[in-house]
C-alpha cells in the first residue's frame, strides 16, 4: 500500500507544479490563466492522447470518454492532479483496526 501512498503524493506534487505554472503565467499576462489538463497532454504527447482515447471508446464504452473523462479533463491542470492525487492516496491509506475488547 505505500506504492499507492507515494504515487499519490507525486501526483499531487506535480499539481503543485502545474499550480505554480498557471500562476506564472497569470503574473506574467496580468490575468488569471488556467491550462487545461486536455491542453497539457496535447502540448506533450498527441500520440498518446488519441491511443487513450481509442482505448475508451473501443475497449471500455465511448460515453465514459465523452461527457465523463473529457468533461473531468477540461478542468485546470492542478486541480484533476490534485483530486487523482488525493484518490490513490486514499487507496493507500493505512487502515486502523479497532480492537473489539478493549472497554
Amino acid at each position: 500500500m505505500i506504492v499507492f501512498r507515494l504515487v499519490g503524493l507525486w501526483i499531487v506534487l506535480l499539481a503543485v507544479v502545474a499550480f505554480a505554472v498557471d500562476g506564472t503565467k497569470s503574473v506574467a499576462a496580468d490575468r488569471i490563466i488556467t491550462t487545461s489538463l486536455i491542453e497539457q497532454w496535447l502540448s506533450i504527447s498527441e500520440t498518446s492522447y488519441a491511443a487513450i482515447k481509442n482505448f475508451f471508446e473501443t475497449k471500455i464504452h465511448p460515453i465514459f470518454w465523452d461527457p465523463v473523462l473529457t468533461t473531468f479533463m477540461s478542468a485546470p491542470t492542478w486541480i484533476c492532479l490534485t483530486v487523482l492525487g488525493s484518490a490513490i492516496y486514499w487507496i493507500g491509506r493505512k487502515r486502523h483496526t479497532k480492537n473489539p475488547y478493549i472497554n
